[in-house]
């Protein structure tokens, strides 16, 4: 078969809603909700994107070419990662090491179903994403266990990812058990054709999570959706890897805290060239007595992109919510762009919320007195940038 390339604008155009999806095996609710919406209105055409350069994600080109033979030999790399693809998920830890998780596929279908309902329409490029898809994996942890978790979004192997041409359509579950302790190692990385992730979640009652994200340069766009269930700690710490210079990406995350939860995002960014950066951040407090801080960080050179909408929704069920939410962005070049939106939605009277953005350039006096001390202006230069996202130099 010749290789036929398209893409994300094209397959909208594809779809056939008569057709039976793969998806539908697992969760046919599910599946009729967001096709009803995406009936209705166009993921590309929404407004939620007006600033975030669509077209360089939507027009990237993809291949449609013969599946490629996956081995055991070309997937298993002896080490501590799962990697994860679409409809697709491997171990490679040893066995003494896979007894406090279970991980499912397309071969689970009634442990699929029951996740169905936390799966609705955003009207987004998720919804296409999840349509789209050859099917969900999932994790799940055991209650009250203490555990590191490696997730490797894409095959390690580079040979491996790179026969792996067309759109990838990720959906995944992660549901990590009650009363639990449990450190995540997430790194997002690019196939040749464009990604696109929806990332369900569910940290049950009083665990503790944190998570540690690295995302490379590539097409990619990943939606995740975090439910806090009563008395649960989130931390999120999430940088991109500067390896190359011809990146896109679209960060989108969604907080659902109830009951007495602590929630804290840290989101640390260097751009060049004519990286594109989006980063969203919506917290929806629902229940009482919870604290979220979000705090984004981005330096800016050359003619790179970002932008930045952050939401803090309090419900009137959820008084004594203690929550802030800022943007602070280091702008080096005027050919540089930062778009950034900070709101509030606060429906009650009983709480502590603030919220701020910044858009600044490095303080010459900073710059001098580094050169003064004999450091070259290009390494003052990054030290000033590290030291305003607060990294380790």
């Amino acid at each position: 078969m010749s290789d036929l390339e398209y893409s994300i604008s094209d397959v909208y155009g594809f779809l056939d809603f008569s057709s039976d999806r793969k998806m539908s095996e697992f969760m046919p609710d599910a599946v009729n909700r967001i096709e009803e919406s995406i009936k209705q209105n166009n993921p590309l055409k929404n407004k939620f994107y007006k600033h975030m350069k669509l077209k360089k994600l939507s027009e990237a080109t993809n291949t449609l070419s013969s599946p490629t033979a996956l081995s055991k030999d070309s997937l298993d790399s002896h080490s501590l990662e799962i990697e994860i693809e679409d409809g697709f998920i491997f171990d490679t830890r040893d066995h003494i090491y896979q007894h406090n998780i279970k991980m499912f596929d397309s071969s689970e279908t009634k442990r699929l179903t029951k996740y169905q309902e936390y799966f609705n329409p955003t009207g987004r490029l998720s919804d296409l994403c999840f349509l789209c898809s050859s099917g969900p994996v999932g994790i799940k942890t055991l209650t009250g266990i203490k555990e590191n978790l490696y997730l490797h979004y894409g095959f390690c192997k580079d040979k491996t990812r790179e026969n792996f041409t067309d759109l990838s359509c990720n959906v995944v579950i992660v549901d990590i058990g009650k009363k639990s302790n449990i450190r995540i190692s997430e790194e997002f990385v690019p196939n040749k054709g464009a990604k696109l992730y929806k990332i369900l979640y569910l940290i049950r009652e009083n665990t503790n999570v944190t998570i540690e994200r690295s995302i490379k340069e590539g097409v990619q766009s990943i939606e995740s959706k975090f439910i806090q269930f009563p008395g649960s700690s989130l931390s999120i710490n999430s940088y991109n890897a500067l390896d190359g210079y011809d990146s896109y990406t679209q960060e989108i995350n969604e907080f659902e805290v109830w009951d007495d939860c602590y929630t804290q995002v840290n989101g640390k960014y260097l751009l060049e060239q004519d990286n594109v950066n989006n980063i969203t951040c919506k917290v929806h407090h629902k229940g009482p007595g919870s604290y979220s801080n979000v705090e984004v960080k981005s330096t800016l050179e050359d003619t790179s992109h970002l932008s930045f909408l952050g939401e803090i929704i309090v419900d009137k069920t959820a008084v004594d919510t203690d929550a802030q939410l800022t943007n602070k962005n280091l702008q080096l070049s005027e050919s540089a762009t930062v778009v950034t939106e900070p709101q509030l939605d606060i429906n009650t009277k009983e709480i502590s919320c603030s919220h701020g953005c910044t858009v600044s350039n490095i303080d010459k006096d900073k710059l001098y007195a580094l050169e003064s001390r004999g450091i070259e202006r290009s390494d003052a230069r990054r030290i000033l940038k590290e030291c305003f996202l607060d990294l380790i130099i």
